[in-house]
């Protein structure tokens, strides 16, 4: 079996994950860590081609994986962008609301305005049932009084 060392490149991966948006100390964290896996699992030197070939996928797949993380930049303009949909939809609501509430009034004094009228209709009719009566009274005594001296 042949021993074949493998040495692995730190600043490439670094530059690689910085150029993707990684912040610098978290890429090297990162390939620190990927770094001491390799060498655990290598002993610095690896013995047959097909085991670099697998751990090379095995440093792709956590690199992929890496960059698919999204960094504290990009979750605080996430959080920034949330509350910025929060507060105006605080402020719609309260719009609506506030139209609500002018709309209510509105309503409100159409419906008191409307009663009024309805008052205002039922009073003048009252009084023109009451001329009615009033007159039909007089009638009616005078056509008593005529029927009273015809009699007589």
């Amino acid at each position: 079996m042949d021993l074949i060392n493998y040495d692995f490149d730190t600043s490439s991966h670094i530059k690689k994950m910085v150029s993707l948006g990684m912040p610098e100390e978290q890429a090297q964290v990162c390939v620190e860590i990927i770094k001491e896996i390799v060498v655990f699992y290598t002993g610095n030197s690896v013995r047959q081609t097909p085991k670099i070939e697998n751990l090379t996928a095995k440093l792709e797949g956590i690199i992929v994986k890496i960059e698919h993380l999204a960094t504290k930049e990009e979750l605080q303009a996430l959080r920034t962008e949330i509350q910025e949909i929060e507060s105006k939809l605080k402020a719609e609501i309260q719009e609506v609301r506030n139209d609500l509430q002018v709309s209510n009034k509105d309503l409100k004094s159409e419906i008191q305005l409307e009663i009024q009228k309805v008052r205002t209709d039922l009073q003048k009719t009252e009084n023109t049932l009451i001329r009615w009566l009033i007159g039909i009274a007089v009638a009616l005594g005078g056509l008593m009084t005529a029927l009273l001296m015809y009699f007589k």
